[in-house]
């Protein structure tokens, strides 16, 4: 497991549905599905690792931007899920309409403590977020 000390000075991070990227000063790039950081990706000598790391954050924002109800959805499940957002996301994408089902999982199985107004309005916000996209 990588720990972002042993990595220089932090450049940046970026939030991503399910995972967080971290761009590092040593040229590494490491990612975190709420289980630790894990090495990802090393930057390419001849490259700037902080170009690449606002290259990436320009493809999320851009991408933000024209989905806003996506941006939404994926700034809630990080508010309400944290670093536990892969596992909760994975169980909305599948039960998108059942969000007691998946409150009473998280609440039985995972020991997450997601409220069930949260879990329907995540839900909802997921099927809006879906459906916007298809558009």
């Amino acid at each position: 497991m990588a720990n972002l000390k042993n990595h220089g000075s932090l450049i940046g991070k970026i939030e991503y549905l399910t995972y967080t990227t971290a761009y590092m000063s040593d040229r590494h790039i490491l990612k975190n599905y709420g289980q630790g950081w894990k090495l990802y990706r090393k930057v390419k000598a001849e490259l700037n690792p902080r170009d690449i790391y606002l290259k990436n954050l320009a493809k999320v924002t851009e991408r933000e931007s024209l989905y806003p109800l996506s941006k939404e959805y994926k700034h809630k499940l990080i508010k309400y899920s944290g670093l536990q957002r892969s596992i909760v996301h994975a169980a909305i994408e599948s039960m998108s309409d059942d969000p007691d089902g998946i409150y009473s999982a998280f609440d039985y199985d995972y020991k997450i403590n997601l409220t069930i107004e949260e879990c329907t309005e995540l839900c909802k916000l997921y099927q809006l977020a879906i459906a916007q996209e298809k558009e």
